[in-house]
This record gives C-alpha cells, structure tokens and sequence, in this order.
C-alpha cells in the first residue's frame, strides 16, 4: 500500500513532481523518471494521486500503464494466459476526481489548476451536479475529457466528460470495463466503449485504415492495462505532434527554431514553445556558469599547461569548455552545452552535426 511519506520519498529523489493545494499534494512522475524509465512503487502510482496532509489517500487514479511490448511485463509472452477486456483508447485528457471541502473537483495527473481540470469542472457543474451528492466518496472517478484544450488528433462531435474508470481508493481495486459501464448508466454519464475482441484480434485491426479512433486498451483481470495504438493514429500524431524534447533541442541546437517558430500552425505554437523555454534556460544555465568560471580563473596571459592544470583541478566538469572558450570558440561551447542537454534529458539518438 503506497504512502504519502513514500511519496514525499520520491519527490526528495526528482522522481516525481509535487502540486499543493490546501492540504493536499498531488503526485506525478517527472520526465526524468519517465526518461530514465525508473519505474518503482511509487513512481508508478504517482500519477496524479492525492494525499491529504494526515496522510490520508484522497484520490487514487490508474497506475502508469505501458504500450505493447514497451515494459517486460506488456510483452505477448508475459501478458495474462487469458482474454482481457478492450476499451476505446480516447485522444483526450485524463481527469481525475476528488472530494474537498463538501465539493467534488477535478486534476490532471500534473496538476489541481491546468486548463483541462478547468474545462472539466465547467462542463461537471453543467452536466452532472444534480449526481454529485450521491457518488460514494471512497470512489475515485476518471473521466477522459473531451473537448477543444484537450485534443491531439481525434475529432469528435462533442464535448464531455467520458468515464474510463472507477476505483475503490479504499480496497485499491478499480472496477471492471462492465462495472464502469454499470456505473456510468446508473448516474447518467457518458462512458469508454468496449468491445468484444481478443487479443489477436485487436493486433490484427491496428493496421487498419484511420477510423478517428486512437487504438485501445487492454485490461486484465489483475488489473494489469495495456495500450495498443492505432498504426494509422501514431503517424498523424507524430505529424502533429512531432514537438518532442529530442525534435525542438535539435532545432534549437542547429539554429532551425526560429524559422520553425515562424511557420508552427497556431495550435502548437504553445506547446513547443513551453518545451524550447525549458531547454534554453538549461543552456543558459550551462553557458553562463563557464563564463563565469572562466571570468573567474587569475592570470589571463598563462600559458596553455598552466591554464589546463588550473582547470583540471578546479573545473574539471567543465574542462572542455573552458578550453574552447580560450580559443575563442563559442560555438564549440553551445554545443557542449547541447550536448549535455541531451543526456540531461535521456536522448539517445544520435544528432549529426550540421
């Protein structure tokens, strides 16, 4: 059972991300734990889970779930020896419900305030507060938001909340596909399809033509979820979403960002700038602290040995740099400094020089 001093744990390690709001924290992993794949008990469930400031568990949302074949445990080999359940993977928002004061209210996984929770509480208030006073406390309802600041790819015709999942934040048990649907009858809301497919099945239509669905998810009676996308959904998403750490460091690092910036349709604009403004400020960083250590370093006029050894013995993590700024060199400078972003930020890849 996961605690909020287990939490608080993994926050004082970066692993995950901390929001406050009154009394309560909410929880999610950061990048460099999705990145560096360090995934545990906590980084796991960190997810937009809230605990009060007694410790108590006051909203507990799925656990992070994975791809097909992503993680060991989402290969064909390891899945369950049984049929799982098939729902529509939705192209929305994940908002997750909480009690405070006498008032239901919405979060995103990352946060109490984001535009979604925002849209999501607007459209509760409109549709769904005549319900509100009878939804069990101890559940924690997840809804997909569907609406304009949510969308990636899918059009859909509407706007609303989606319910995709209930759970029991006392028993730690979420409900099944079919109780979600019961669920969803019985107070009115609109809920996740499913479908009556097995596995091999669903493997074989993910090749199909794009439907304006984005894939689907697999849930197993232990509880264990799956995501397997439509092939047809991922390459317009990465057509419209090709903003990725990797892609925008690499424009910003090759001098391609500001005529990229200048074209960008409208509706993106935001979201690469919001990635570009999180990486300049690590090179400025990087670049500013060289300055200043070579600004620092006595005796202008030494020789290249004398300066090499008062480097090595002062600033030896930043040794190349130093050597090429007193070269004069500073564009050798900015890409170390690229360079070292791009481990910072756990990119792989390899990124011929241009």
């Amino acid at each position: 059972m996961i605690t909020k001093d287990r939490l608080d744990r993994a926050f004082n390690e970066g692993k995950v991300s901390r929001k406050e709001r009154g009394n309560l924290s909410l929880y999610c992993y950061t990048p460099d734990t999705q990145f560096g794949k360090l995934w545990d008990d906590a980084t796991l469930l960190a997810r937009g889970i809230i605990f009060d400031s007694a410790g108590k568990l006051v909203a507990l949302p799925f656990p992070k779930f994975f791809n097909l074949n992503e993680m060991p445990a989402t290969t064909f080999e390891n899945l369950p020896k049984e049929e799982p359940e098939v729902s529509n993977k939705m192209d929305g928002s994940l908002c997750i419900s909480y009690w405070e004061g006498n008032g239901l209210r919405f979060a995103t996984k990352g946060s109490f305030e984001s535009e979604q929770a925002v849209e999501a509480m607007k459209i509760w208030d409109a549709k769904y507060m005549q319900v509100e006073r009878e939804i069990p406390d101890h559940l924690t309802l997840l809804f997909e938001l569907i609406h304009p600041v949510s969308k990636v790819v899918i059009d859909y015709d509407y706007q609303d909340l989606v319910l995709i999942g209930v759970v029991d934040r006392y028993a730690f048990k979420d409900f099944t596909y079919k109780e979600v649907v019961s669920f969803a009858l019985k107070y009115g809301f609109r809920y996740t399809d499913i479908y009556s497919k097995s596995l091999d099945e669903v493997v074989n239509e993910i090749d199909k033509e794009f439907d304006n669905t984005e894939g689907y998810v697999l849930r197993y009676s232990n509880g264990l979820r799956v995501k397997i996308k439509n092939k047809m959904y991922l390459k317009y998403h990465r057509l419209v979403s090709q903003f990725t750490d990797k892609n925008v460091w690499e424009m910003l690092r090759n001098g391609e960002y500001d005529a990229f910036i200048k074209d960008c349709p409208e509706e993106y604009i935001q979201t690469v700038e919001e990635l570009a403004k999180d990486i300049k400020a690590m090179h400025k960083a990087m670049t500013d602290r060289v300055v200043e250590a070579f600004n620092s370093i006595p005796g202008a006029l030494w020789s290249d040995k004398e300066f090499a050894l008062h480097v090595k013995a002062h600033f030896n993590d930043i040794a190349p740099f130093l050597f090429a700024l007193r070269k004069g060199k500073m564009e050798v400078v900015n890409k170390l400094a690229f360079n070292m972003i791009k481990d910072k930020l756990g990119i792989k890849e390899e990124v011929s020089d241009k």
